[in-house]
């Protein structure tokens, strides 16, 4: 989580409603001068920068003509037709796919888990063109929790049906266009299918293993075991891996009896994960260990039929979910959360293969300017660590060495260049040598969710604990010498974010736990706290105005929207009802006062002090989450997100830069200049004009009209069908007397009234 590196500002994001009463308005005749300009432009606001690449794979396949499948834990499925060296989206871009298979007729299956009324479903989706489409092939009627595609083409699937008689698996033989109900009566979800080379099915449920030698006619129930993992070799072996330290066991009658083959694994492993087979001979598996609380991931190869085992690579910070063997013979393993290695020369060597796959999870960013060499930007990866950059996002190098716990939570700089990382068993590292290398900065271990540097150059830090699945705060720890010594200064509970007010007092967030949540203050360096407002809010952001009309204003990201406080804390205010079922982490104003919001609703911003709020996700994929923001010494916005690091196209410095932006409601703004005066004449060129502005959140009918007092037309300035986006008129008022007129605005359901005011 963060915090030091955002300054923001204020105003308040209001849902503008339509309005029953009707203002009427005085006077003559309106000239329109004008034009009306979508604000809307043509190019993405955001770019993706190049990396850092990886993520949390969760299955692999091989399709026609060689091409590679990965499936993700939160970014749909993506595709690769070069042997792995680069990766690209197909359009199933989002959700948590359960596992991937492909038919020797060139079909590709996806298995994605959905959140459907308030619980998770499994849905089936099958993709004839690569990737390209998809479509939902789940059986009628089911939720679906496995999947296998037998050397015939025949599809199988694990299911839950609506029937009484609800486990169920069914079978297709044309893709998934239809799907016939098999013979299985076993006990419990087959939450594993397999098929053998000779149209052998095996299926595993609680209840234990059962086989199917007539496509799935008939079961038999042959053996008590757990197995996760199967695999098929020559001369009739077959391979399963247990989710226990049982390991590997292995079966030369069909499955009627099983003897373990552990021969050579060097540890027990609590998890065998896959099992391949390259060339109908040597067989591939991949384990995970415990090591220290964290899953380590190794990958043991056998040529004797298991008789014995040699490991060929470990990766001592990720697990192994997934194998695959293309028909090249190159080994491809998928590792959760740092990507998919390839292997060319039968597992002797292994490499990183993450080129374009945008599944890395980014926790924090921060920035560190070398003077003359420019700004080095980093950011922290959930469970890879910390990655640099010294050209923009262009490339990025990996800077973990001594990093010995890769969960990284937040990141800050402080004097003199240092950089600390806040992790989440080990507590908070310190590199002074811009990355190169890390050193453990000696804080009681524990979570150390949001680091911050404030304007002295103090580091804080907000400290938790965990325990099982369950987490709580302890503590806010303080270095007054740039983290030679740490000291415990107040026990604040969930602390997740920092920021400094317009005096220069520390305030913090708090999650809802054993506080109360809310924003806290300090006026003595973090010793003493008095809560400040938001009480029973978990708070994820924070950011105060520093210039300009939001001077002091104190901007609040919620689990629910976005609240400010104009008065330094004495009172705040929801700036958004629309937002309440957002939750926004991350909050940044820029020199112009734009204001950005960052959370699992993408990116908003806000041009006049809150008032209303614009989506900028333009150039995001689907259903971005976003967790952190940083501006660098050249105006550009990166932003952390659930795919990688992101940066915006153009500088943000002005805030009538460009921008595509879909408004989240209908709102009409007041005219400015208002009152239109002989001051406002010269500044609009010698008459008395204003800029009327109004928001569209869709395509509908649109009416613009002013009226004088009596409620008489005075002029019609739009009437016509627009699309979704913020537009503006400008229009004079020169041959107007003095007077009070208002201008209404009708958009389909929606009507506002505002008044604008002409002085001679």
């Amino acid at each position: 989580m963060k915090q030091s590196i955002h300054v923001t500002s204020q105003k308040s994001l209001r849902l503008h409603r339509s309005r029953s009463v009707f203002y009427c308005a005085a006077a003559a005749a309106l000239f329109f001068l004008g034009n009306i300009s979508s604000l809307n432009a043509q190019s993405n606001f955001w770019l993706p920068t190049n990396g850092p690449y990886g993520g949390f794979m969760t299955g692999l396949a091989i399709g026609s003509h060689n091409t590679l499948f990965a499936g993700t834990s939160h970014s749909g499925v993506f595709r690769s037709t070069d042997n792995g060296d680069t990766w690209s989206w197909t359009s199933l871009q989002t959700g948590y796919i359960e596992s991937v298979a492909a038919s020797h007729s060139g079909a590709t299956f996806a298995l994605i888990r959905k959140w459907v009324t308030y619980t998770w479903k499994g849905v089936l989706y099958r993709s004839t063109d690569a990737g390209v489409t998809w479509r939902d092939v789940t059986p009628p009627g089911t939720a679906v929790y496995s999947l296998a595609v037998d050397s015939s083409n025949a599809v199988y699937v694990g299911a839950v049906s609506d029937q009484v008689d609800s486990e169920a698996i069914y079978r297709s033989t044309d893709d998934g266009y239809t799907w016939n109900r098999t013979g299985f009566a076993g006990s419990g979800i087959p939450y594993v299918i397999a098929a053998s080379p000779t149209g052998t099915l095996f299926a595993r449920t609680p209840g234990g293993i059962y086989r199917s030698t007539d496509a799935g006619a008939n079961w038999t129930k042959i053996s008590n075991k757990y197995f996760v993992s199967f695999s098929f070799a020559e001369g009739g072996y077959i391979f399963a891996g247990t989710a226990s330290e049982e390991g590997i066991f292995r079966s030369t009658d069909n499955g009627e009896t099983w003897q373990q083959c552990n021969n050579g694994l060097q540890e027990k492993p609590h998890k065998v994960s896959s099992l391949a087979v390259k060339e109908g001979r040597e067989l591939f598996a991949t384990t995970i260990a415990y090591s220290d609380s964290r899953p380590r991931g190794a990958i043991y190869r056998t040529t004797d039929n298991g008789d014995s085992w040699t490991k060929l690579f470990t990766d001592d910070y990720h697990p192994f979910t997934s194998l695959a063997i293309n028909r090249n013979g190159d080994v491809f393993v998928a590792a959760w959360g740092k990507g998919i290695y390839r292997s060319t020369d039968d597992g002797e060597s292994w490499k990183v293969t993450n080129s374009g796959l945008a599944d890395a999870i980014i926790t924090d960013l921060a920035l560190r300017n070398t003077g003359i060499a420019g700004d080095e930007l980093f950011a922290s990866l959930w469970l890879e660590g910390v990655y640099r950059s010294t050209d923009g996002g262009n490339s990025w190098i990996e800077a973990n060495t001594r990093l010995t716990d890769r969960t990284v939570y937040s990141l800050c700089v402080g004097r003199n260049g240092f950089i600390f990382a806040g992790t989440g068993t080990e507590g908070i590292f310190r590199s002074t040598d811009g990355g190169n290398t890390w050193d453990n900065a000696h804080v009681d271990g524990g979570y150390a969710v949001s680091l911050y540097t404030n304007d002295s150059g103090w580091v804080f830090a907000g400290m938790w604990l965990c325990y099982s699945e369950h987490c709580f705060g302890y503590g806010i720890y303080r270095s007054t010498d740039n983290g030679d010594t740490w000291r415990e200064i107040a026990e604040l509970g969930d602390v997740t974010c920092f920021a400094t007010d317009d005096s220069g007092y520390l305030l913090a967030g708090n999650e809802r736990g054993n506080i109360v949540g809310g924003i806290f203050r300090s006026r003595d360096g973090g010793f003493n706290w008095q809560q400040i407002g938001l009480q029973k809010k978990s708070v994820y952001a924070i950011a105060v105005g520093k210039s300009g009309p939001a001077k002091g204003f104190i901007f609040a990201g919620i689990e629910g929207g976005i609240w400010r406080s104009t008065d330094n804390g004495k009172t705040w205010t929801e700036l958004d009802t629309a937002l309440r079922n957002n939750t926004v982490k991350a909050l940044l104003i820029n020199s112009s006062g734009g204001i950005f919001a960052g959370g699992d609703m993408g990116v908003l911003r806000s041009t006049d002090n809150g008032e209303t709020w614009f989506q900028i996700n333009d150039g995001l994929p689907p259903s971005t989450g976003v967790n952190e923001f940083i501006l660098d010494s050249g105006g550009y916005i990166f932003a952390a997100t659930d795919h990688g690091v992101y940066r915006s196209a153009q500088p943000i410095t002005s805030v009538g830069s460009p921008r595509k932006e879909i408004p989240l409601t209908f709102s009409l703004h007041q005219n400015y200049p208002n009152p239109l005066s002989a001051r406002g004449a010269s500044s609009y060129g010698g008459n008395p004009s204003t800029t009327i502005m109004f928001d569209l959140p869709q395509r509908t009918s649109v009416k613009l009209v002013v009226y004088d007092v009596l409620g008489r037309e005075v002029k019609t300035l739009i009437d016509e069908e627009k699309a979704p986006g913020s537009y503006e008129v400008k229009f004079s008022a020169a041959e107007l007397p003095s007077g009070i007129y208002f201008y209404k605005l009708t958009a389909g359901q929606f009507s506002a009234v505002r008044k604008m005011i002409v002085m001679r």
